[in-house]
Order: C-alpha cells, then sequence, then structure tokens
C-alpha cells in the first residue's frame, strides 16, 4: 500500500500510487480494507482528487460489502461516480440540517470518506469534527492529493 508517514504529526498517512486505469494489487485491496476496518483516522494519498474517488469506487466495487458510506467533500458531490443508494452527501447534510445531524448520521455509516482539502480544514466545524471522529468507533478516511 505505501509507506506509512506521518502528516504534521496529526494522522498516520499511507501512500497510494493510484492509477485509475489499472487493478487494484492484491495487497493493495487486504491493506485498505483493513484501514476501512479499523476505527479511528486514516489518512490516504493519492497523486490526484480523481484518483482518490475511483481508488474508493474501485474497492467498493470489488468488495460489495459495505452498505452505509459517508462521503463529505466540498467540491460539488460526484454523482456520476458515487450513486445516492450506497453513498450519503454528507456536506448537503450539514447544509441542510446542521452539525449536529452530520453527527447523528455518522452512526449509520460502515465508514465515512473525506476528501481532504485546504479549504476543508479552513471550515470554523472541521477541528471540533476531527476531534470528535479520532474517538468515534467508526473508521474515517482522509482522502488527499
Amino acid at each position: 500500500m505505501g509507506r506509512p508517514y506521518h502528516n504534521n504529526n496529526r494522522y498516520k498517512t499511507y501512500y497510494i500510487p493510484y492509477n485509475t486505469q489499472t487493478i487494484l494489487p492484491e495487497a493493495t485491496i487486504i491493506n485498505v480494507h483493513a484501514l476501512f476496518l479499523t476505527k479511528g483516522i486514516h489518512h490516504v494519498t493519492v497523486p490526484t482528487t480523481y484518483d482518490g474517488r475511483m481508488l474508493i469506487k474501485n474497492f467498493m466495487d470489488s468488495l460489495h460489502y459495505y452498505q452505509h458510506i459517508g462521503y463529505l467533500t466540498l467540491d460539488q458531490y460526484p454523482q456520476e461516480i458515487f450513486d445516492t443508494t450506497t453513498y450519503k452527501d454528507m456536506y448537503a447534510i450539514l447544509q441542510k440540517d446542521g452539525y449536529d445531524a452530520l453527527m447523528i448520521e455518522l452512526f449509520e455509516c460502515d465508514f465515512f470518506v473525506i476528501e481532504y482539502t485546504d479549504s476543508l480544514e479552513q471550515q470554523s466545524w472541521f477541528d471540533t469534527f476531527i476531534h470528535e471522529m479520532n474517538h468515534s468507533t467508526t473508521p474515517v478516511i482522509l482522502i488527499s492529493a
């Protein structure tokens, strides 16, 4: 899966040199699957945001295991990649119903994916959110380019 390193001493980070045109190697699937089952925050870096989205999609398509996936992005929600039956647009919930509704919705998620960007990190609620996620039983995957 790549070597772990620490990013600003906040998260253990893995770099996955993922090419969206290739099949995931078995070792990568096994290592990524371990992240999706382990509570806490896991930071995965990929070459581009699109590669991160495709990594998640291809991983999910290969397993057919997870039923409820929370997905948070400040960009337009990528409906062409993630169907709204399995994936929940958590930013839409945050905007419509507020922070408390977002936290309640997380309890229904098998895991939570965040497109980790500078603009997201600058949101007023983000530090509190990350602090609460550190104590959550829901695995959180931060995807960044």
